[in-house]
């Protein structure tokens, strides 16, 4: 469609690149401030925490845990 094209051209990746990355850096905010992954994904929009973790696991190279353990560990 010519919306879809339009997006795609402006931001360089499809509606559903753009949502999914904005749900993941809200997940990644909440997981440094201590939220459970179950509480984070519903959050953030997904049904199932264990398709979240495998969807942060995907985009980020860790789950959601270790994320959050290596951001609190740097912080300190």
């Amino acid at each position: 469609s010519c919306l879809f094209r339009a997006f795609r051209q402006r931001y360089g990746m499809s509606p559903m690149q753009f949502i999914e990355g904005e749900r993941m850096k809200n997940a990644r905010r909440l997981l440094k401030e201590g939220y459970s992954v179950r509480l984070v994904a519903e959050s953030c929009g997904y049904d199932d925490a264990l398709y979240f973790s495998a969807c942060f696991k995907r985009i980020h190279g860790l789950s959601p845990l270790k994320y959050r353990q290596q951001k609190t560990a740097s912080d300190n």
